[in-house]
């Protein structure tokens, strides 16, 4: 796999995502597969409107929740691989 870290992630533009209270559910018609995610899932997703780094998707995360970056970019880095192994995100230069 690319490494996420430096590239661009990018939504794929046949997955559409709906919010439902602060969560949101994803249906991938490829796979027939339904995804969830909790609040950060959808903050991610909200941030996900034009490609955006690894790095710049924690810069606005850490604006919003109490965590240091180190953690951060662990868990963005794996929620980010599952969903580009899940088909929902791309990731490219």
């Amino acid at each position: 796999m690319a490494d996420i870290t430096s590239d661009q992630i990018i939504k794929r533009a046949s997955i559409h995502g709906s919010k439902i209270g602060d969560e949101l559910v994803f249906f991938n018609h490829e796979t027939g597969k339904y995804y969830g995610t909790g609040p950060v899932g959808a903050e991610i997703w909200e941030i996900l409107e034009t490609p955006t780094s690894l790095g710049q998707i924690c810069d606005r995360l850490l604006e919003k929740f109490d965590v240091d970056r180190e953690t951060c970019e662990a868990h963005v880095s794996e929620f980010i691989s599952d969903m580009i192994k899940s088909g929902i995100l791309d990731s490219g230069t």
